[in-house]
Parts: structure tokens; sequence; C-alpha cells
């Protein structure tokens, strides 16, 4: 794994690591998403249709995968797996969630939506740096 995809896994990891609880990971296994990780979804979906431009359309979309890969990742991370093999999962599913937004977005959109991610990424790094 190169030096970048740990890095952004690291930043995966300190997102996810604020919305998370033992409860939340039993709702999650049953379907349910978390307030927190409804209203993070919803924030962040704001933040790109601001960014972005999206329409009605591709905002539903977005605000769904965002909650559906919030919650494999959650899972995931909550599990007894050893950590390289989360690491390895979670680039994985990152890289899945990509794909699905490849999807909803246009060229245009995707391209700077890779780059918003990359920019959010190194902000929350910073930022766990600081603590």
């Amino acid at each position: 794994m190169n030096f970048w995809n740990k890095i952004f896994l690291m930043g995966i990891l300190l997102v996810i690591s604020f919305t998370t609880s033992t409860t939340q990971a039993q709702n999650m296994l049953q379907g349910e998403p978390s307030m927190e990780i409804r209203e993070m979804a919803h924030e962040t979906t704001a933040m790109f249709t601001k960014e972005l431009g999206l329409t009605g359309k591709q905002e539903i979309l977005m605000e769904k995968e965002l909650i559906t890969y919030a919650m494999k990742k959650e899972v995931l991370l909550l599990s007894k797996m050893q950590e390289e093999a989360k690491a390895q999962r979670l680039l994985a599913l990152q890289q899945a969630e990509n794909a699905a937004m490849r999807e909803i977005l246009v060229k245009p959109q995707y391209e700077r939506y890779l780059v918003i991610q990359q920019k959010l990424l190194h902000e929350q790094l910073k930022n766990k740096e600081k603590h």
C-alpha cells in the first residue's frame, strides 16, 4: 500500500472514529443508520451540492451512497480484524464509493469531487496532528 493510500485511509478512520459507538454499530448491522451518520451524510451532501452544483436527483443519490458506505466502514472499523486487513478493506470500500460517485456525477463534477475529497482529508489530518 503506497504512502498516499495510507494517508487517505488514516483520514477516513479519523472521520468515522468521531461518529462511532457500539450501539450505532448494532443499529447498522440491522440496516439502520445512526442519526450521526445521517447528519454527516446530509451535511456532506449539502457541501458537495454547493461545490459541485448537484441536481436534486444527484443530491438524493449521493446522500444515499454516503450513508451506505459510512455504515459499511463503521462496521468494518469496529470489527476485530487485524489493522492491516482493515486498512486494505477500507481502501477497497473507498474505491467502491468513488466508483458509485462516478456513476452519479458527470465527469467535471467527479474530477472536482476527488480534489475536494483530498483537500478534506488533508485538513482532517492536519487537525488531528494539532490535537
